[in-house]
């Protein structure tokens, strides 16, 4: 399998040659000039021949930039397999570290590996702040433990470079955004331990903690603004049909749970079809086919409790409702962070 390195790079200092010079004894090298100016070019000149240099005129942004080395990979390899690894130009990552991380990735071709940095290690107080926000955050909205959510070096093989490519942002939201892309499409996330370094106390990182971390808190509320769309409208029309149907009519509360459930599920799923994820319309299908089968699973489990509590126990249908919700919410979240996650990670 061909390895190939991809170095997004915003103004970088010579520090960038020797991290180029260092990964090629191992891997193909594609840089990303994101707009850094004419001054910086004597930087980019430097870069072996042997490397592919691409060009942004303006900054676009890291997102923009792995976007850019990525469609220009998926081209130039297309008939070959091979792996990827993100590094980034500023000396975070060794040599050995983007080596170990995407030989896991050859040996997980369906996986997204991390490259995570143990923040105990480090006195950089505004990266171990933001990153247990962004953790937390992650494990709210996802079910997904990770330990490290911003760590720019990520290895993954060709066989997701299609996924990678659909995913919103253009600057360091992206990658916030890849975990929770790949997180919904159940796609296995792995992270394999790496030095934790910052040279210069990490002055040569352009990441903004305030405007940056901006950028990712919006895509988590999206998505959980997403969740919580679809939970009004759920409880909402269900409450409204069920005042509307009289008491004796038969069913009443699996068909308005069943209606509830269908109308909800639309509306979460477009919603994140069009605005969390923007994903491409062109695969609509193969999205709703995935989503609709748990949806239809979860409404099965929920309209027959409901039905059990109601109808055989007497409860009131609104309380029995919420009750419902509350203990599948727990149950999915359950299943997602014990079971579906970590045994997808320990078959790893």
């Amino acid at each position: 399998m061909e390895y190939i390195a991809l170095i997004p790079s915003y103004q970088p200092d010579d520090l960038l040659v020797k991290i180029v010079l260092k990964c090629m004894q191992s891997f193909h090298i594609v840089v990303v000039n994101d707009g850094s100016g004419p001054e910086y070019d004597s930087i980019f000149n430097m870069i072996p021949k042997a490397c592919t240099v691409l060009r942004h005129e303006t900054n676009k942004g890291k997102g923009a930039a792995l976007k850019t080395g990525l469609k220009y990979i998926q081209e130039a390899f297309k008939d070959k397999e091979y792996a990827v690894v993100t590094v980034d130009g500023d000396g975070q990552h060794t040599y050995e570290d983007a080596l170990t991380v995407i030989q896991k990735a050859e040996k997980q071709p369906d996986c997204l590996i991390l490259g995570s940095r143990n923040f105990k290690q480090t006195d950089q107080k505004k990266s171990v702040f933001g990153n247990f926000i962004a953790r937390s955050l992650m494990r709210l909205t996802t079910g997904n433990n990770i330990y490290d959510t911003q760590t720019g070096l990520r290895a993954f093989t060709y066989k997701n470079i299609e996924n990678l490519l659909e995913i919103e942002g253009n600057r360091y939201e992206y990658e916030t955004n890849m975990i929770l892309y790949l997180s919904r499409e159940r796609i296995p996330i792995i992270e394999v331990p790496i030095a934790t370094i910052y040279l210069d106390n990490n002055s040569r990182s352009h990441y903004n903690p305030l405007r940056d971390s901006l950028r990712i808190f919006k895509q988590f509320m999206k998505f959980a603004a997403s969740s919580i769309i679809g939970f009004l409208v759920d409880f909402g029309l269900y409450t409204l049909l069920t005042f509307i149907f009289p008491e004796e009519m038969a069913l009443r509360i699996i068909v308005a749970n069943v209606i509830a459930r269908v109308a909800a599920a639309l509306v979460n799923f477009t919603i994140n079809m069009l605005f969390v994820f923007k994903l491409k319309r062109g695969k609509t299908l193969k999205y709703a086919a995935k989503y609709f089968i748990l949806a239809g699973v979860n409404m099965v489990l929920n309209t027959a409790l409901l039905a059990l509590l109601v109808d055989v126990c007497g409860m009131h249908h609104i309380v029995t409702k919420l009750i419902v919700e509350f203990v599948l919410f727990v149950a999915s979240y359950i299943i997602q962070k014990f079971i579906v996650f970590r045994t997808k990670r320990q078959a790893a």
